[in-house]
């Protein structure tokens, strides 16, 4: 049985950036992917697999662009767990990007809008694949 993998983008819409999700892709899918974007190949060891712990990861490169990786399709609560956690990174890169730092009672409320369209985005997408499957 092949593994599930996934991949898309989200655009942003009120911030001039795009986050990329990827799930369960090996290193070179997804290099062939940012191959067509603004990314320089010498980042591209930031989200190599074997270059990374835990269940995944969330990096802005250079350029702007932003990625959500996880090693594997997200199934198990601890999978959702790590997505919720690298979404919380990708949203403080595109924050920080704008000039926009964490300060609650501040700030926090634009994080959580922007945590919670992207968490919604995601789970649309994911939703939308699964029936298709």
């Amino acid at each position: 049985m092949k593994a599930k993998s996934i991949n898309f983008t989200i655009p942003l819409v009120i911030y001039p950036f795009d986050v990329m999700v990827s799930f369960g892709e090996k290193d070179e899918e997804v290099f062939k992917r940012l191959d067509k974007t603004n990314v320089r190949k010498d980042e591209l060891h930031l989200i190599e697999m074997n270059d990374a712990s835990g269940q995944g990861r969330a990096v802005m490169f250079g350029c702007g662009a932003t990625i959500i990786r996880l090693w594997n399709y997200p199934t198990y609560p601890e999978d959702f767990g790590s997505l919720a956690h690298e979404i919380f990174h990708a949203v403080s890169f595109v924050m920080y990007r704008i000039g926009q730092t964490l300060e609650i009672r501040v700030s926090d409320e634009s994080y959580a809008y922007l945590i919670g369209y992207l968490t919604t985005q995601i789970y649309k997408k994911l939703n939308s694949w699964q029936k298709k499957q």
